[in-house]
């Protein structure tokens, strides 16, 4: 459960990412949260944020971590469509 997670970033991305595809938006939201949301460090992180921001219909966070992730990846073509997806 949500005790195991912990501090454990990857598993707590992986549990973000599946709450928001379960449609467990506000746990996935605040998942997400704690691993920064749209201003963390990481490209998975922020990719993964862009999507279930899409999916909350919050277009600005999901152009702003999916910028963010294009910048740190510029060769990264998910990060690409997510930050096209958001333009739209």
């Amino acid at each position: 459960g949500l005790r195991y997670v912990g501090e454990r970033p990857l598993l707590r991305l992986i549990l973000a990412a599946a709450l928001s595809e379960a449609g467990r938006l506000a746990e996935a939201e605040e998942s997400f949260r704690m691993l920064g949301g749209e201003r963390s460090e990481q490209v998975p992180e922020l990719s993964a944020y862009a999507r279930h921001s899409l999916r909350m219909g919050e277009y600005g966070k999901a152009q702003a971590a999916a910028g963010a992730a294009t910048e740190r990846a510029p060769d990264d073509q998910y990060a690409w469509a997510l930050l096209g997806l958001a333009w739209r």
